[in-house]
């Protein structure tokens, strides 16, 4: 189904033949940084914004996460004689220097090596996360309360022994819900 998928956004993506690219990389519950590409495309008068894999990242410095993206371009590129990097437009990623520095981020070597018309845009959905973060910090009510939940998840995450525990009790809140369902 995977491939079936690939193959779809291949063509409509050649079909479109320009598309922009959307990454972010972030660990997953293991602590291992992976890095989600989406593709970018107007297509039937609509734009889209698909997914077309998930990486986990071998290294953590800009020239790994380029050859991470690349790849998953190269991907969907396989699929279709036509998609080439070269009609990259635009690029899309937070705003750390590895992905957003000016002069050799992400962004700069992708663009001066593959894609020469992908302006970096800076992700605005990021930017507004950071604002919400800082706002609720400054209320000291929800500060509390995030740096708690916080404290909570560190404690469960940290030990085999506390997963086992946190598995038993949603076991048990499950069970007592379908009882009273």
């Amino acid at each position: 189904m995977a491939e079936m998928t690939l193959q779809q956004i291949a063509l409509q993506v050649d079909f479109a033949q320009y598309f922009s690219i959307l990454a972010d990389e972030s660990k997953n519950l293991s602590e291992k940084e992976q890095v989600p590409v989406i593709v970018g495309y107007l297509f039937q008068g609509s734009i889209h914004e698909d997914f077309i894999g998930l990486a986990e990242m071998q290294s953590l410095n800009v020239q790994g996460l380029m050859d991470t993206i690349v790849n998953k371009i190269n991907r969907v590129s396989s699929l279709s004689s036509n998609i080439s990097l070269q009609n990259c437009v635009g690029q899309g990623y937070d705003g750390a220097s590895v992905v957003a520095g000016h002069l050799s981020g992400a962004n700069v070597l992708i663009r001066d090596t593959y894609a020469p018309r992908a302006k970096y845009i800076n992700c605005f959905n990021h930017r507004l996360n950071l604002v919400l973060v800082d706002v609720v910090k400054s209320l000291s009510r929800c500060a509390e309360t995030l740096g708690l939940l916080q404290s909570f998840y560190v404690f469960l995450s940290a030990s085999s022994v506390h997963q086992g525990c946190l598995l038993c009790v949603t076991t048990i809140a499950v069970q007592i819900t379908v009882a009273d369902g």
